[in-house]
């Protein structure tokens, strides 16, 4: 489907003054507020509720990827967090199986001082790649949040889809892996 790239990619210069760029720029939003290098307990709570109902050997690969070294931005004041690992590659042996995890999401219904709503955990590649939530990081402060189904969702129910179509209406090309 796509072309696979070498495990060392980056799309930044590998030379002391591009990482350097890289480590202000992830040190500047840490300081912030739009990133960090770890989960939030909100997402790793979102993550606690996928778990259930993944195979014992994907959990494992999955806790691998998040022991591996991350960066986590928090775009739409921390409606969409996409996971950045270094170098943008994990090593093959921690990948999700593909075309299983190729492209795939999981809704997870999320209990918010009684509402129902849907938070996304989405897959790209054989690697976690963002988590979604239906408000901003603050909405969910001293809230009561418990945990319910979680289905296999389509990529076009992505919260980043939406924002997507919000911002650049339904004409535009939209890189969801979905034609």
């Amino acid at each position: 489907m796509t072309d696979e790239l070498p495990d060392d990619y980056s799309p930044y210069p590998k030379s002391l003054i591009g990482r350097a760029i890289r480590s202000f720029s992830h040190f500047t939003e840490h300081l912030g507020g739009t990133g960090d290098w770890k989960l939030r307990s909100l997402h790793r709570k979102i993550l606690d509720a996928l778990f259930p109902v993944l195979e014992p050997e994907i959990q494992i690969l999955l806790e691998k990827q998040l022991a591996q070294p991350f960066f986590m931005q928090f775009w739409h004041k921390g409606r969409i967090s996409p996971f950045f690992f270094k170098n943008f590659r994990l090593p093959r042996d921690i990948r999700l199986p593909c075309p299983e995890f190729e492209d795939k999401l999981y809704k997870i219904e999320m209990l918010v001082d009684g509402r129902k709503q849907h938070a996304n955990v989405v897959f790209t590649s054989g690697r976690i790649h963002r988590i979604e939530l239906k408000h901003p990081f603050k909405f969910y402060e001293n809230k009561d949040i418990r945990f319910g189904a979680v289905k296999v969702g389509r990529l076009r129910q992505s919260l980043a889809v939406a924002i997507d179509r919000e911002e650049h209406g339904k004409g535009g090309k939209i890189a969801t892996g979905e034609e």
